[in-house]
């Protein structure tokens, strides 16, 4: 059955009583919104137009209300951008909170059970052991966990910040330059005597934990000396000694 056309200009300049009947053919579907003699429409305007109709409508529902046969039309380019811009801001905005909802519930235990099916699934991808007896010693220990640890739970200290670079570069503690190299830097408290200890030409050894900012105890006094002692620049070669690094080449000599 085809629909009738129903001009834009008569639907936005109706009374609420007007209106009504009108609506209820459009959410029929027995008519459409013809944009004939309107070139663009005050994105308020367009927004109350669709504030008629059901929130949970989709895309392609409110796309119905108008006939885009009229493609280079500016005020069809107009609805079309205002639509997709819309749509684009529920699905980001709709994610968001998913992700956030999917957060909040997670449970790290089950996930970690999940990826230990996982990988166990793969490495029996790998197996094709024919004697029963061995295929049984093998699932007991998988079963066990022979490959994979319990999990272990431990607690990440809160480390005390004490000193901004600002201030460390009022104490003449860092050369003033640094503020450039580390903008807004608040350093941890083993951070700051660690710098105090270097300037003071005495070694010292940071044990911390994970996240603790360890690099930053020898790297901040690294580049101090050097724009303290310019004239070392061009001399100036350093070596880093990461312990994974070290753990990796042991691994590779021993195999």
């Amino acid at each position: 059955m085809p629909k009738f056309p129903i001009p834009l200009i008569n639907f936005i300049t109706s009374t609420s009583e007007a209106i009504a009947p009108i609506i209820q053919l459009l959410l029929q579907g027995s008519a459409y919104l013809d944009t004939t003699g309107i070139e663009t429409l005050e994105e308020d305007k367009i927004e109350q137009i669709f504030n008629y109709f059901p929130k949970d409508w989709k895309l392609e529902d409110y796309e119905n209300l108008f006939n885009f046969s009229q493609a280079q039309n500016p005020i069809n380019r107009q609805v079309k951008s205002y639509l997709q811009q819309r749509f684009t801001k529920e699905i980001t905005e709709n994610t968001s909170v998913e992700i956030i909802n999917s957060t909040i519930n997670l449970d790290i235990f089950s996930l970690r059970d999940e990826v230990i099916k996982d990988y166990r699934s793969y490495i029996e991808g790998f197996l094709n052991i024919r004697d029963e007896k061995i295929q049984q010693f093998v699932k007991t220990a998988l079963d066990k966990g022979y490959l994979w640890t319990e999990p272990l739970i431990q607690l990440n200290p809160a480390y005390k910040r004490t000193a901004t670079v600002t201030q460390l570069i009022e104490q003449n503690v860092l050369h003033s330059e640094c503020d450039r190299y580390f903008p807004n830097y608040s350093f941890y408290e083993h951070q700051e005597k660690a710098f105090k200890l270097a300037q003071q030409g005495l070694p010292y050894v940071v044990t911390t934990g994970t996240g603790s900012g360890k690099s930053l105890s020898y790297v901040v006094p690294i580049i101090n000396d050097l724009l303290q002692n310019p004239e070392i620049r061009p001399l100036a070669k350093l070596f880093f000694s990461y312990e994974l690094i070290f753990v990796i080449n042991f691994i590779i000599r021993a195999c």
